[in-house]
Formats: structure tokens, sequence, C-alpha cells
């Protein structure tokens, strides 16, 4: 029997935001999501590179256009290479990308296709694209996503430190003679059972 680990975490976010309206919007959303257990505000690139040299965020939600394209790109570029493991989710419009679309040419042609989640859109269709932003950060950080944590939910995260701090890792045992997609049935069963278990006994 091998074992395997998957944690079950909290997303730590920064919004990377030019324009302090917008940026403040997202973050009301974000509170109410019970994926994200913290969020930081950096109202410029700098700002955002101090957090990420903490070791305090794992997800950057980056005003693309806002801080102009050179200067994000380079801010991309860097973070990539210096750590590799956090996510990128582009708060902007498409439109901009069509407007802009001869920019991303060459060694940025990869940008369209990051994480996007539009500045102008509103209502159920922003909340549904800003869900499936997360789940893709969830996934490719290597999280899990019990039950217990799905949805937008309202959560206490924002006034209880223990929402920033519990982060847990639940260790299971697979048979190694399992097909993939039996075992990745078994793991999603099991881990929302040990997290459920453990969220319990933290409370």
């Amino acid at each position: 029997m091998a074992d395997v680990t998957i944690s079950a975490k909290l997303l730590r976010v920064i919004i990377c935001d030019s324009d302090r309206v917008a940026g403040a919007q997202l973050r009301l959303e974000l509170s109410h999501n019970r994926w994200v257990g913290a969020i930081y505000d950096a109202d410029s690139i700098a700002a955002a590179k101090t957090i990420l040299a903490d070791g305090n965020a794992d997800v950057v939600f980056l005003d693309l256009f806002g801080f102009g394209l050179y200067e994000s790109y380079d801010f991309i570029a860097a973070v990539r290479r210096k750590y590799p493991e956090v996510v990128f989710a582009l708060h902007a419009d498409d439109s901009m990308f069509e407007e802009k679309k001869s920019f991303f040419d060459g060694v940025r042609s990869r940008l369209p296709d990051y994480y996007r989640l539009a500045r102008h859109q509103e209502g159920v269709d922003r909340t549904v694209a800003l869900q499936k932003v997360l789940e893709h950060c969830l996934f490719d950080l290597g999280y899990s996503v019990p039950e217990d944590l799905s949805g937008c939910q309202d959560h206490s995260c924002a006034a209880d430190p223990r929402g920033i701090s519990r982060i847990e890792e639940c260790s299971l045992s697979v048979d190694p003679g399992e097909t993939w997609p039996h075992l990745a049935l078994n793991l999603v069963a099991r881990t929302r059972t040990d997290f459920s278990n453990w969220l319990t006994s933290s409370l």
C-alpha cells in the first residue's frame, strides 16, 4: 500500500489592482468564498512582490492592463521563475485582449490562456466565473476541495484568524493496483471524510 498525501488547504490570495473600487469589489466577493482563507490587497506590483516574498500567498489576481502590459508581463515572468508554485488569474476583460492582441505574440502568447475573471461581468455569471477560477487554482496547487468547503457561502475566515491557519494534510492509503478513474473517485471520497473528521475535531 502506498501513501498518497492530499492537501486540504484554503487559498491565500493577493488582489493586485490599480483600481481601488474594482479591487474592493473583488475582495468582497472573495471574502464570501469558503475556499479562500486569506486576502491581501496590493495597489502596486511592488507591494505584491513584498507579500510574495514573505511567503503569504499562492494566488495572484492581477489587473493585467491597469499596470501596463510590459510591467505586468515582467512581473509574471519574474514570479514564474522565483515562485513557480504561484498561480495567476488575470482580472481583465476579453475586449482588452482583443484590442491589444499584437502584444500577445511570441513569448507572450500564453498570457491569453491564463485563468481570467472579467472586470465588468456582474451577477450570477461573475459568481460562477469566479468559482471556476478558484477551482482551477485549487487544482493547480494540488489542494483538494472538501465537500465541507464547497460553494460560495459566508464564512468567518476574515474575523477568525483560525481561518487562515487551518492548513492540514490528510495521509491516505491507496492500492497501487487501482485504475486511475477508480483511484480519483476513491481519493475524493476519502479526502472528504478525513477532512470532515478533522474539521469537526478542530472546532
